[in-house]
């Protein structure tokens, strides 16, 4: 999210760059009939310090030439944001080896500072650097670090690795929070406001700048999972290529951020309204007097009666700010816990596989189709039905929209719970025969003295359905077409999974009772293991995995490390695709090029499954055959299911966030704009320290967790209308109009949404983060948080 500005000197009129709403049949802006003299009525009245490039007064079509280097700018800096937060979650808790718990805090820890840093931005831009050099410096830092992240993602196998990571992380977050609240207000600054016809246009810039944020977001979350997932490096995922595409796209930001240069219009630094404002608190909290208002105090410390009368009306509007993180800590979980229920879910939609940090580009896509909607059609029905709908009364219905979407998310978790296979309890154990000899062969188990617990027929390659018995000690009668027959004995331990394995070579029946790993593959995955049958004909051998460029070898199979005869090795996890399956003699092959499979299958690793490759004789003794057998069956809750929950909270965005921004820079005094700005992006900061506080406690399990959101939102929701209740807008205070919240008196303020400018009225215009702010209406003022 990036800011345009949070200073407050010189002021501008609140609807300075907005979309200018209309009155008139004809058109014209507040009975106004000259387009000159409205937009002249914009200009600010102080005159600006301004450096202006050697190139500046050259324009691109019609805008100034200095915009394109500006919009790609962002562009690149959004892909490299959102790309990193797209599959940060999944590198901590697989590549990196930390619990769901950890690696959702420390993501969260990660956002939070993204959201704190602006403050510290807007105050090095305001006072000493200017945006353009912030601008510079910050993304240069911002590089650095993303380049890091790429580096320390590679295989080093040491313990500090895991740790060492975060150095990058911290430079990335430091960096994009510092340039938030200076990239769209320097853009804004190229325009010549005495020119109508460049005060007009601006507004189309911040178009551009929200499409540029959102184009680079959405391709972003759907690209980087795949370099991720698709592209395999050090036979793992790859990750230092994932992280190195959005890296190198930071670096071609500062590129191109830099070549515009000639071009730019600069301002020089003018202070920061919000240093002021703690300046003011201080110097009152010093001083004393018994009969003065707190704040009055500081008049004996320079401050004058009118600023401090100003920031005593921003405190008003400050206060009811005091639940609002609740909502960002549901909002920001989209890219940590709604990512790993997604690992945990079956991807496959019929023609393609979703990946789970895919699915939170669904969010900004949502953004784009609601704005529309809800300023077109759902606000206008409901003020033709006169219901009363303000500011505050939307920011409720939208908490209670983004708790809903948990609810939702609830009961998804608990129908993954529910489907996900447990294996057998303590008290009884899982059993089932795979016949890997080269004829029929007729299984019988239980207790001499009692009638068979279990009884199959079993044609060559074919494995019985898992039993589950009680746990104990049993026998197995085992004979074959060809007159073969073998009893053994099976102790079966209680909460174990066996697979007894019938073999030979057609001569001699061999029985071999083994132990699966029932432990489920990490999410997003499936697990592929191996049995050896045939360890006369394939005294070593190698099993290759083969989906388009990525190559999956079970590394137990080679010379030096051979799979032992009739055991179960390993489980390979690798990601869900359709694989060729192709095994090589390595006994046969010279100075280890091996370039012909003696046998192949086609196989569909499904996301949450676990395999069992059996190599064994065929029906005759120079065959070989390869079989595959489903070990733990694959999660089987679509991801489509999680749709409802990101369409309910994307509401709750559309009527939340956006209202949030507008209301906030409305209600506040004309020279604490950016003040409230800045204390928006520090609500997203704090909703961000709840989810590391939550997240790092571990009290729950991941369903109750969902309803404690909720439910956590519900009474928020409670205190939040208390708030709004007491609340006076600041056209109220002088004729003591309606309150909020079903006051009697309240009415449906049509003309305030239009005096104030609805963010979704003029659309785009006020650029919003797709993830959480729009701009408000004045360039100064006003943040771009994206």
């Amino acid at each position: 999210m990036d800011d345009l500005s949070l200073k407050s000197t010189p002021s501008w009129p609140e609807d300075a760059v907005s979309a200018t709403p209309t009155d008139s049949e004809d058109g014209i802006p507040n009975g106004k009939t000259e387009k000159t003299n409205e937009v002249l009525s914009l200009l600010p009245k102080g005159k600006k310090t301004m450096q202006v490039g050697r190139l500046a007064d050259k324009r691109c079509c019609r805008f100034p030439a200095s915009i394109p280097f500006i919009i790609g700018n962002e562009f690149c800096e959004r892909f490299n944001y959102y790309g990193i937060r797209a599959i940060m979650v999944l590198y901590l808790t697989r590549h990196l080896g930390y619990s769901d718990d950890t690696g959702t805090a420390l993501y969260h820890v990660f956002t939070m500072l993204a959201y704190f840093t602006p403050l510290i931005g807007a105050i090095i831009a305001d006072s000493w650097w200017g945006k353009f050099r912030t601008i510079l410096y910050l993304s240069i830092v911002y590089a650095i670090g993303g380049i890091f992240i790429s580096l320390t993602a590679l295989p080093i196998d040491e313990p500090a690795n895991r740790y060492v990571p975060f150095i990058g992380f911290l430079l990335v977050a430091f960096g994009t929070g510092g340039i938030k609240p200076c990239v769209a207000a320097f853009g804004g600054d190229q325009f010549d406001m005495t020119d109508p016809d460049e005060a007009l246009l601006r507004q189309k810039f911040f178009s551009f700048f929200y499409f540029s944020i959102n184009a680079g977001s959405v391709i972003s979350i759907f690209l980087t999972p795949i370099l991720r997932g698709d592209v395999q490096c050090y036979d793992d995922d790859c990750y230092p290529l994932a992280f190195g595409v959005p890296a190198a796209l930071m670096v071609i930001a500062i590129v191109i951020f830099v070549l515009g240069s000639p071009m730019y219009k600069r301002q020089n630094p003018e202070g920061n309204v919000v240093v002021s404002v703690i300046k003011c608190i201080w110097a009152a909290a010093r001083s004393k007097g018994k009969d003065e208002r707190f704040l009055d105090r500081a008049q004996s410390r320079g401050f004058s009666p009118d600023f401090i009368s100003d920031v005593r009306k921003a405190l008003k509007v400050l206060i009811i700010f005091l639940p609002l993180p609740v909502f960002w800590a549901l909002f920001d979980q989209q890219g940590s816990r709604w990512t790993l229920q997604a690992a945990q879910m079956n991807g496959y939609i019929g023609f393609a596989t979703l990946k789970p940090d895919q699915m939170s580009a669904i969010n900004p896509v949502f953004i784009l189709l609601f704005i529309p909607i809800f300023e077109t059609v759902i606000y206008p029905c409901l003020r033709r039905c006169k219901i009363p709908m303000r500011p505050l009364q939307r920011m409720g219905i939208g908490m209670i929209f983004a708790g809903a979407a948990f609810v939702v998310a609830g009961f998804v978790q608990i129908s993954i719970d529910n489907a996900a296979y447990k294996g057998p309890p303590s008290s009884a154990s899982s059993v089932r025969f795979i016949n890997a000899y080269p004829n029929n062969v007729t299984v019988q188990m239980g207790n001499p003295s009692d009638p068979p617990i279990l009884s199959s027929n079993l044609s060559l390659a074919e494995a019985s359905d898992k039993v589950e018995i009680p746990s104990g000690l049993f026998y197995a009668f085992v004979s074959t077409s060809d007159e073969q027959q073998r009893n053994v004995s099976l102790n079966l331990t209680g909460g174990y999974d066996y697979t007894t394995l019938i073999a030979g070579n057609g001569s001699a029946i061999l029985v071999e009772q083994l132990v699966n790993n029932i432990t489920l593959p990490s999410k997003d995955s499936g697990g592929v293991a191996i049995i050896n049958a045939a360890p006369d004909r394939l005294p070593l051998l190698a099993v290759n995995l083969t989906h388009g460029d990525s190559n999956y070898s079970l590394s137990t199979h080679n010379r030096s490390n051979p799979l032992l005869p009739y055991t179960l090795s390993a489980s390979e996890e690798i990601p869900p695709e359709d694989y060729l399956v192709q095994i090589y003699n390595l006994s046969n092959c010279v100075f280890g090029n091996c370039s012909e499979p003696i046998a192949n299958l086609t196989v569909e690793v499904e996301n949450g499954a676990k395999y069992i490759l059996v190599v064994a004789l065929g029906s005759t003794s120079d065959e070989i055959t390869l079989r595959i057998y489903e070990d733990v069956p694959p999660a089987s809750v679509s991801i489509l299911w999680q749709i409802p929950q990101y369409v309910v909270i994307t509401a709750g965005e559309v009527m939340f966030s956006i209202t949030g921004l507008e209301f906030a820079y409305s209600q506040a005094p004309e020279s604490m704009k950016s003040l409230m700005q800045a204390a928006w992006l520090l609500t997203v900061a704090f909703g961000n320290l709840i989810d590391v506080i939550v997240a790092e406690s571990a009290l729950f399990e991941q369903y109750i967790e969902f309803f404690f959101f909720a439910g956590l939102t519900g009474v928020t929701v409670i205190i939040f209308i208390i708030l709004a209740i007491r609340y006076k807008y600041v056209d109220e205070d002088e004729k003591e109009g309606p309150k909020d919240f079903g006051s009697k008196d309240s009415k449906t303020p049509d003309d305030d949404d239009n005096a104030k400018n609805h963010v979704a009225s003029q659309k785009t215009d006020q650029a919003s983060d797709s993830q959480h702010l729009l701009s408000s209406d004045s360039l100064d003022q006003v943040t771009t948080a994206f």
